[in-house]
Parts: structure tokens; sequence; C-alpha cells
């Protein structure tokens, strides 16, 4: 049972913050269906960004909480996770930094113009 504890232990966090964000996905998308045009609507994956790269105790675990959260929503300064994307899921270098935060010069294989 230890081993399998430790490997629960690992996964709880970013299941955690994905179901979450799932949860308040689900609640932004009925207010915005019934507030607001189709335009809003279909900018649903950016109406809560991430920024939890401030509250956690490692690089790690901004990486792998934030990748939780990157699997429903697309707005995210957390790099760490936009790196765990990339890397392990090879997501494209598209989850959208806010750009006076993060530059696209972050992304691999950005070229300077």
């Amino acid at each position: 049972t230890n081993f399998l504890e430790t490997l629960l232990v690992q996964v709880w966090a970013p299941m955690t913050v994905a179901t979450h964000s799932r949860e308040q996905k689900k609640v932004l998308q009925a207010y915005l269906e019934k507030t607001a045009d189709e335009g809003a609507i279909a900018g649903l994956g950016f109406k809560l960004h991430d920024f939890g790269f401030r509250g956690v105790s490692s690089v790690e675990t901004a990486g792998i909480n934030g990748a939780g959260h990157l699997v429903n929503f697309i707005g995210t300064d957390t790099v760490a996770a936009m790196n765990v994307a990339i890397e392990y899921y090879g997501a494209p270098c598209g989850p959208n930094p806010t750009p006076d935060v993060f530059p696209p010069f972050l992304c691999p294989g950005y070229s300077i113009p």
C-alpha cells in the first residue's frame, strides 16, 4: 500500500485542480448562456485564467497542477504548466499567456522577427 499511496498522492493535486476547474467551467458556461452572446461563449476557454504559480511550493508543483487547469481552460500565466503541457502532452505552444506578463519568446522555436 505504501507504493500505491505514494502514487495517489502525486496525482491527487492535479486531479483536484482539473475537477475544480471543470466545475467552475460548467458554472461559467451556464451563466454565459443565460446572459451573454455567442461571442462570449466562444471565449469560454479564457474565462478563468491561471496564476497558480504564485501559491505553490515548487516549480514542479506549479507545472503539474497548472497542467490540470489546462485540461479545461487555455488561459495561463504559469510557464511551468505550459512546459509540462508541451513536453509531456505534446500541446502546441498555445496556452495563451497574457502578453505583457509572459511574451511569446518563451515558446520553444520562437524566433525574433
